[in-house]
């Protein structure tokens, strides 16, 4: 999947969130699901991201243990968006995550606490 592909399915999902650059939200909604995976699912999502998004899902640190609204007030309070826009924000992200690969998507879910799970498929519902 290239870089405009990706930024179209997060906007198809989310808009135009707080106005701001489609690139940006989507590096920072990777960003902060890299904190949350561990460092081996953010190397084997890596390669099935746009080159330009690549770094975004780096993080040196250990995983961080926190669930779903803890995900979406860090968004909530980086972009300036309330939670319903957030929401949208991580299940467009989520949507490209699973058009870009089914393989790492289903991985990448298993290490996400129960909270996510819905989200996670209304992510994929909205791909087909």
């Amino acid at each position: 999947m290239d870089y405009q592909d990706f930024l179209k399915t997060v906007q198809q999902v989310a808009g135009n969130p707080g106005g701001q650059p489609l690139g940006h939200v989507a590096c920072f909604t990777l960003q902060t699901l890299a904190r949350r995976i561990s460092k081996g699912e953010a190397e084997d999502l890596a390669p099935r991201l746009p080159e330009e998004l690549r770094s975004c899902i780096e993080y040196a640190g250990p995983p961080e243990k926190f669930d779903l609204d803890d995900f979406l007030q860090r968004l909530q309070q980086h972009l300036g968006v309330d939670r319903r826009v957030a929401e949208k924000v991580v299940k467009g992200t989520f949507a490209a995550l699973w058009r870009a690969g089914t393989k790492e998507y289903t991985d990448m879910r298993a290490e996400l606490p129960e909270d996510f799970q819905p989200l996670l498929d209304e992510a994929i519902g909205v791909t087909s």
